[in-house]
Order: C-alpha cells, then structure tokens, then sequence
C-alpha cells in the first residue's frame, strides 16, 4: 500500500514537471495535480490501513491501536520528501537533491545518538519511527528552502493534465508492486532455504552491487533523464537518437555487466529473470518508439545473461573467477570491435553538469576503450 501510495506517482512529476517548467517556468500545474492524484491515493490507503488496523500493528508489535495514525503520517511526510527531490531535478539543483537524499541518513544516525545519549526516548519500535518521522521532517524543510514559492503557488489545477499524468503513471503502479514482490522473494527463498553463512554472503555481495550500481549507473540516470525530458519537450528527437540511444544506452549496458562481476544478482531465478530480460524488452520498445534500428546494445546484455549463469551454476570457485575473467576481457574488446567508447563522447561529458567522481570514471574508461 506505500507503493500505490507513493511510488506509483513519482516519475510524473519528472516528465511533466519539466515540460512545465520549460514552458512556462513554474511547476503549479504539476504541483496541483500530483496533490489530487495523492490525496485519492492516500483516502484508499488510509481505508486499507484502518480496515486492517489490528492485524498490521500485531505485525510490527504495537498494542497501542492509535499508533496507525502515527505510521499514516509518516507516509505522508514521505510523499512530501520524494515529492521536493524530484522538484529538486526538475529546476535544475540535481546536487541539492543528491546532498539531501546523502544527508538523510546521517540525520537520521544523528538524531538517534543524540536522543539516546539524553535519554529522551526510551528504545523500542517507536523510538526508531519518531526518528524516522523527526529526519524527514527536517529534510522537507531544508528541500523547501532551496525551491521558490513561485514555482509551485498559486495552484492551477488542469483537468486535461491530471489525466494525462494518471495515464502516464497508472503503469507504474504494477512496476512498482512487481519490483517489491521480486525483490523480497530472492529475500525470503534465499534466507528460508539457506545457511546463515551463505546468507551473510549473498547479502554482503548484493550490498556491494547495490553500492556500485547507485555509485555509477544510478548517477547517470539520474543526471541523464531531465536532459532526456528537456529534449523531448523541444522535439528533439534526433538529439536523442544520436547521442542517447545509440551511444548512451549501449555504454550502460556495458556497466551493468561490469558490476554484475562484483556482486550476486541472480542468486535466485527472479532476480535473474527480471534483470536479464526485463531491460531487453525496454530496449526494444524504446527503439521502435524512435525508429531506432542499432542492436549493438543487446550484445552486453547477452554477456551479463551468461555471467549470471555462471554465478548461478554449481562449479568450483575457481572455475567460475577464470570464466568471468575471460569474459570481462572478451566484453572490453567487443566494445573496441563496435566502437563503443569515442573519445568526442568526452567532449559532450565535460559540459554536462554531473557528480565530478562519476565523470571522471565515465571518461577514463572512454580513454581506455577509445585507444586504438
């Protein structure tokens, strides 16, 4: 119910908040219309909540039944708090955004030393929500300082955008529910049917993996997509095609197979089924949607499929560190073989404003792989 609650709505507020800000350089129409959608969310949410008011605090072993109201809140600071981020990246302050979202959690850590260390609130399951609560709160205020009031007051409700962004985001809604429904499955099956030392493993691996891909390929999307929005909203269309689907999409599959070396994804079916044939779908939707006809960028999704198969079968160690050590070499050649990499990819990084680490990891491999 935090999904349809939240997530569903999200990515609209990117690609119709930028069209708006482009063309008219405030967000009310936008701001408006993602209020109306959440509030008609929310009153479903709240009706599920309070139907199953004793059940869900049984689960989180609360007796005190008035708490429920106590978690509502939460959610709702927490639209709030997605809601500024992707305000934050529509007006142009990618950093501030990704400051914050980097502070959050060191408000969080903070904030329980500090009331445990004065003794303001005795440990247990509300101590960590409070400060759950306490952390967003602060969050929003700092985002709210950093965005013009004009950009989102006075509200101009749109009944034709409201549509449109309903349309756009109800999809979304069971991405969202599969996404969570996979992701806790390899959870559960991987920790009922395992040791726990095997467990510790497989969650230190998917730990690192999550940290290297939010360290590289989170940055790029993040920084490439409003980029991508503007461009669509000039009818740019060619922009598109010729720098993002035929040397951007293909040079992120080529990191996806890259840190799938560094971490299990694809210890249990599900995980590996959505990660290998998921993206493959996308790619050739988005390549009709364009007219696009280069398939170069399957090819590294085929090695990453292959690499998975060998993290999941059941050969010695050693067998399976000199397999992906040849195909981590096989897949740098390909790439030189289709010209993945260009050294005049540098010139176009260098005026895109982006995390300066992750910049320049992006361009020492174009160096390396562009080198004939």
């Amino acid at each position: 119910m935090f999904l349809f609650g939240l997530s569903w709505l999200r990515l609209s507020i990117l690609r119709f908040g930028k069209e708006e800000f482009i063309k008219e350089h405030h967000l009310r129409k936008t701001t408006a219309n993602f209020l109306t959608l959440s509030f008609f969310s929310f009153l479903i949410v709240i009706s599920f909540f309070y139907s199953f008011n004793k059940e869900i605090l049984n689960f989180l072993e609360i007796k005190n039944q008035s708490f429920l109201w106590v978690i509502i809140f939460g959610l709702l600071l927490m639209t709030l708090k997605i809601f500024i981020f992707e305000v934050l990246k529509v007006v142009r302050l990618i950093k501030v955004q990704t400051f914050l979202m980097r502070l959050a959690s060191k408000i969080f850590v903070s904030l329980g030393i500090l009331l445990f260390v004065f003794n303001i609130l005795e440990i247990n399951v509300f101590y960590v929500v409070y400060i759950f609560l306490l952390s967003d709160f602060l969050i929003i205020i700092v985002g709210l300082f950093f965005i013009k009031i004009r950009y989102l007051f006075p509200l101009q409700f749109d009944k034709i955008l409201l549509k449109r962004m309903f349309i756009f985001s109800f999809p979304l809604l069971f991405s969202s529910w599969s996404s969570y429904i996979v992701t806790w499955v390899d959870t559960y099956v991987i920790k009922y049917f395992l040791t726990l030392e095997k467990v510790g493993i497989y969650q230190a691996a998917y730990k690192i993996f999550n940290t290297l891909r939010s360290f590289i390929l989170t940055g790029i999307v993040t920084v490439f997509t409003p980029i991508i929005m503007v461009l669509k909203t000039e009818n740019r269309i060619d922009k598109i095609k010729k720098f993002y689907l035929m040397r951007i999409i293909p040079q992120i599959s080529f990191f996806i197979f890259v840190t799938i070396r560094f971490g299990i994804l694809g210890a249990a079916f599900a995980s590996f089924l959505v990660f290998s044939v998921n993206p493959v779908i996308w790619f050739f939707i988005i390549n009709k949607k364009f007219d696009v006809h280069r398939k170069s960028a399957l090819i590294f999704p085929f090695f990453t499929t292959v690499m998975l198969v060998i993290n999941i079968a059941n050969i010695h160690f050693i067998f399976k560190l000199v397999i992906s050590a040849f195909l981590i070499v096989v897949v740098f050649l390909v790439s030189g073989k289709f010209n993945l990499f260009n050294k005049n990819d540098v010139e176009l990084l260098n005026n895109i404003n982006m995390p300066q680490l992750v910049k320049k990891i992006y361009i020492f491999l174009i160096r390396v792989s562009s080198e004939k």
